[in-house]
């Protein structure tokens, strides 16, 4: 029976790398496989939460404290100095590096192009490493350009969502085959009670690669009176600022934010 470890983006389930990933696990662990949960620490309340549902499938996390936990040009909040990050990215290596002995992993599994800590510790341990793409190399994300032939290197397999970012990747990675792999969401089959009132809700994170300001241009555009507008998910600070100065500036109302 092969073990496997996932090296997991955010720690949270307000995106859908996290959200697809929770799935594969379960799959991989009904086909026998054992599988463990490597994240970044961060709030008591997100890692129990996220622990928790875990704990459905049999899964242990482990969360391991960081100054950053993507790569030092990737978006996301950045705490300490060059130094300070430095030592962090190499404690965590070697955190990752002590998992894969004590846990007896035989596969790691980097479940984004943001973090380069799986892959160098699976190097030193001599095992087998898989990346799973999900971002477009545009935007904020245009940053990996310059990686792609570290993941060439570091990588038994590298995966992308099947589909247009499959082939983009293989015309930057012409000396690599790059895979697919199919995002995967369970849902239910129960047929929603038919509501008091029409709404359009938006859900998912807040972020500049989703864009969610042209979906509010369109809105801005609609008749009066316009549905109700809810977005669900948690958001980019600087992101969110946008947004919130969009709808001040076009006097929209009925916007609403529920978090994540």
């Amino acid at each position: 029976m092969k073990k496997i470890a996932f090296l997991s983006p955010t720690g949270t389930f307000d995106n859908g790398a996290e959200i697809s990933i929770f799935y594969l696990m379960k799959v991989l662990k009904a086909e026998g496989y054992q599988v463990i949960n490597v994240a970044p620490a961060s709030f008591p309340h997100l890692e129990k939460s996220y622990r928790e549902q875990f704990a459905t499938i049999d899964v242990p996390v482990f969360f391991l404290p960081r100054n950053k936990w993507w790569w030092e040009e990737a978006p996301g909040l950045t705490y300490g100095t060059a130094g300070e990050r430095a030592a962090s990215y190499r404690d965590n290596i070697a955190q990752i590096r002590q998992l894969l002995v004590s846990e007896k992993v035989d596969l790691l599994i980097t479940n984004t192009v943001n973090m380069f800590q799986g892959a160098v510790a699976a190097a030193c341990e001599d095992l087998p490493h898989f990346w799973l793409i999900h971002e477009f190399p545009e935007n904020e994300f245009a940053y990996y350009l310059d990686k792609l032939d570290f993941v060439a290197e570091n990588s038994e397999a590298v995966f992308a969502v099947k589909g247009q970012l499959t082939t983009d990747l293989q015309q930057k990675l012409p000396s690599k085959v790059v895979r697919s792999f199919i995002p995967y969401t369970e849902v239910s089959a129960t047929t929603p009670q038919k509501g008091q009132q029409r709404r359009i809700v938006s859900v998912g994170r807040l972020t500049l690669r989703k864009n969610q300001l042209e979906l509010l241009e369109a809105y801005h555009r609609l008749s009066e009176p316009r549905p109700p507008l809810v977005f669900i998910g948690a958001w980019d600070d600087e992101y969110k600022k946008k947004v919130d100065a969009f709808i001040r500036s076009h006097h929209l109302k009925d916007v609403s934010f529920t978090g994540g």
